[in-house]
């Protein structure tokens, strides 16, 4: 949506909060056509108001809301407890710190999305790059959510690595479908390495990479 700001989502949530149980408040980007940027308006502030107001809160769909950051996420999680599915799809601000929290808030988190959602940082005296979401992230899901979570959507979180995806996927059995688009570090040795059959991996494929597949056999200790 396009004019949404912390004032009308305020307004929103004294109004019907209470009893609301699905949001969407994407934003629409920029097309790069009009005469002024079109900024999304929802900053922190307005996902702690929703986390207050919005108890039975299940469904949040924060698409392209790139304006939020960490401290928003984790207020959100601190009070909407009962979240069941959150899309944070290329939110391009969040990191292991709102993530960890998240997962440790919400124990009914079934469905997350964090296509994009990864903050990337590149010094630009050593080239290296520092990416939000890593392993951390991966290793407090499996330790909160290994027994709700189903759907999971990490594309384009390069920070992430083969043992720590495979140690997550192992362990979480109830996980149904994992997107890595995008993810060009992921190879055979997760691929073919983890032992979650009945998950399904899109995105990433064993013609993509250029190491011998691992034995089946192969797991994490």
């Amino acid at each position: 949506c396009r004019g949404m700001t912390d004032d009308v989502l305020s307004f929103v949530v004294t109004g019907c909060g209470p009893v609301l149980e699905e949001l969407n408040l994407s934003h629409l980007p920029d097309s790069g056509f009009s005469d002024k940027p079109v900024v999304c308006g929802i900053t922190d502030k307005g996902l702690e108001k929703v986390g207050e107001g919005c108890p039975n809160l299940q469904s949040l769909i924060l698409q392209n809301v790139d304006s939020v950051t960490d401290a928003g996420i984790i207020a959100l999680s601190e009070k909407s407890k009962r979240l069941s599915h959150l899309d944070l799809r290329r939110n391009k601000n969040i990191t292991d710190e709102s993530i960890v929290a998240l997962v440790a808030n919400c124990g009914e988190l079934s469905r997350l999305f964090l296509d994009g959602a990864s903050s990337v940082e590149v010094d630009e005296e050593s080239g290296n790059t520092t990416h939000g979401i890593t392993d951390d992230s991966l290793l407090a899901l499996e330790k909160n959510l290994s027994s709700t979570i189903t759907e999971l959507d990490l594309s384009w979180c390069r920070g992430i690595s083969d043992e720590g995806l495979g140690f997550m996927v192992d362990r979480c059995p109830r996980l149904k479908m994992l997107k890595i688009r995008g993810c060009a570090q992921i190879t055979d040795i997760f691929l073919n390495g983890h032992s979650n059959d009945s998950c399904q991996v899109w995105g990433r494929d064993l013609a993509d990479s250029t190491l011998k597949p691992q034995p089946q056999s192969w797991c994490l200790e």
